[in-house]
């Protein structure tokens, strides 16, 4: 049991360390409300967004 809870917090380390944004590649800071897979950096954020408090920060 111990160690399926080390391998779980170790998969959710390594999920959040390659979180990407979808439209140009480099690391992501924000995400869609109720939506954690689709993530965006912070230019494209505003680019696509304009207002910042529409996402969630990362």
């Amino acid at each position: 049991m111990n160690v399926i809870k080390k391998v779980k917090k170790e998969e959710k380390v390594i999920v959040k360390n390659n979180r990407k944004c979808i439209v140009c590649g480099e690391t992501a800071e924000y995400c869609m409300r109720g939506i954690p897979t689709s993530t965006y950096c912070r230019d494209c954020a505003e680019e696509y967004f304009k207002f910042l408090n529409y996402l969630d920060k990362l």
